[in-house]
């Protein structure tokens, strides 16, 4: 039977009336109290192409407008899912206050340990009591926070980058260099030998590779929809890397690790989880730290590198400071506790930095009904149970209020932390929600001393060591990011320098050496 095209076209009419109808009445209806819904410029489907396509950025930006105007909007992702973006100061300060109550972390959480970390419902179940989790965090308090064992991580880790950087060096040649794929090799090298010891399992390239792969597919993991068929590879990077670690902790290779690994496996093992279950936390750690360490790092070499005075500036510092001492012609020390305390420029220009490209927004979930009060205005707002809250960073990063005008907020300004603190104390600076790089209370990432001190540490070996300039021209340009799960973005584009090792610091002769200096040392870094 024929059908007309006058019956199609009738047909599509009446189908989009629908999905109009379905949008406008249903989907897009704020319930009374709730924040101003941000209608999709595609019926029903549009913000959740929008969140496929932008990531993280893709809700705050749908609601710019009524952000600037509120600080406060939701995005109705599909059905009964939907988004609160919040970047009001007094909204977030609600947030923070509400965190143990009403909106929480911990569901992420588990989503993350059952489709990445592959626990079954009683891992995940006993990973959910209170005592068990309390535990878990003092393990990782007591490991990366200023004390014996973070200096012994900071050592072993600075004094891989040394050896690695030696490397590069050679007998004075210059080389040229992939600058991420450079900073990965060297930031994973290195950290993971501190973390995991002699037995190390990312000394195998396989490792390595694997972990990357797993790490561009993971966010599909966690819609825990058919992941073997809509992410085989990665489905079956992440098991290649759990195999392994199951193989690391059957030949012991975690009794010479870190207290931080050495410690979680022994309380994995006390609860009675299967070996799999063991080495899934264990790969856990490292889709922590790499993901957000790695890039850090880039930004960081890169906005330094582009600047000649500014890298200039910083050797001299390095110098004046004792960080970097020349006891000979042949022995040259890095010390790392002068190194994170005594170089305001070198640490001013790691936070901005991290200001400047940090785009991750914290994600949480709405447990159970409650309310948020804006208190500038005593306007209130509901939040209704099993919605997401989102709370972008870029927003607060950018807020002349707290980085001033001059320069201007969106501009990298290498002393902009150094000005703002001859002025005030990183308290008075910094209210709640003004700096979230490492998080919004309560949760902090718990090795950011440890990621500080391994990024400032390649800063200053990789300008002491070698002038550097770009492979296809004089200037090192900076290319545009790209989002993905991690806080910081991933360049776009690569970035070839050209490494030549500068003569004195360098050669078979030049022996460099790290110490801790003074234990137990605290880097000032900022949070909030």
């Amino acid at each position: 039977m024929d059908i007309s095209t006058s019956t199609i076209a009738g047909a599509a009419l009446a189908t989009l009336v629908a999905i109009w109808t379905l949008d406008v009445f249903l989907l897009s209806r704020a319930s009374p109290g709730e924040p101003a819904y941000i209608r999709p410029r595609v019926p029903v489907i549009g913000h959740l192409l929008g969140l496929a396509r932008g990531g993280v950025a893709y809700a705050y930006q749908a609601s710019a407008s009524q952000l600037h105007q509120k600080g406060i909007a939701t995005i109705p992702v599909i059905f009964s899912v939907r988004i609160y973006v919040v970047t009001g100061r007094s909204l977030v300060a609600g947030v923070q206050r509400a965190a143990s109550r009403a909106i929480s972390f911990a569901g992420f959480v588990q989503t993350v340990n059952k489709t990445w970390n592959r626990l079954g419902p009683a891992a995940l179940a006993r990973h959910d009591d209170p005592a068990v989790h309390a535990e878990a965090k003092a393990i990782i308090t007591r490991g990366l926070m200023p004390g014996d064992e973070l200096d012994r991580l900071n050592l072993v880790s600075v004094t891989e980058q040394i050896r690695m950087l030696g490397e590069l060096a050679g007998r004075g040649e210059e080389k040229e260099i992939e600058l991420m794929e450079w900073v990965r090799r060297v930031i994973v090298a290195s950290n993971s030998t501190a973390l995991y010891g002699p037995q190390n399992p990312f000394r195998d390239p396989a490792h390595d590779a694997d972990f990357w792969t797993f790490h561009r597919g993971a966010g599909v993991l966690l819609l825990d929809f058919l992941p073997r068929l809509l992410a085989p590879r990665t489905v079956r990077a992440r098991d290649a890397n759990i195999a392994r670690y199951r193989a690391y902790h059957a030949a012991s290779g975690h009794l010479s690790a870190s207290a931080v690994v050495r410690d979680r496996h022994a309380l994995w093992a006390s609860l009675g989880w299967t070996d799999t279950e063991q080495a899934g936390m264990t790969f856990g750690l490292d889709a922590a730290i790499f993901p957000n360490h790695t890039p850090t790092a880039f930004w960081c070499l890169i906005e330094l590198l582009s600047r000649p005075e500014l890298v200039e500036s910083i050797r001299a510092e390095l110098v004046t400071s004792g960080a970097v001492t020349r006891f000979s012609s042949s022995h040259i020390l890095l010390d790392i506790s002068r190194l994170c305390t005594a170089c305001p420029l070198l640490l001013s220009t790691f936070q901005e930095t991290q200001r400047i490209h940090t785009i991750h927004a914290q994600i949480r979930q709405v447990t159970r009904a409650t309310t948020l009060t804006d208190d500038t205005t005593g306007t209130k707002y509901t939040l209704r149970p099993g919605s997401y809250l989102q709370v972008p960073s870029q927003p607060a990063l950018r807020d002349p209020a707290t980085w001033g005008s001059s320069p201007e907020p969106s501009i990298f300004h290498p002393t902009r932390f150094m000005t703002l603190l001859s002025q005030k104390t990183n308290s008075e600076i910094l209210t709640p929600g003004t700096f979230p790089v490492w998080g919004i209370a309560p949760h902090i990432c718990p090795a950011r001393q440890f990621a500080s001190s391994s990024i400032m540490a390649l800063m200053a070996l990789t300008i002491m060591r070698f002038d550097v300039e770009s492979a296809n021209d004089k200037t090192i340009k900076l290319p545009e990011g790209y989002h993905d799960l991690a806080t910081v973005p991933y360049p776009k584009t690569k970035v070839h320098l050209r490494m030549r090792p500068r003569e004195g610091w360098n050669g078979d002769r030049v022996k460099w050496e790290a110490s801790v200096g003074e234990g137990g040392t605290k880097i000032p870094i900022a949070i909030n």
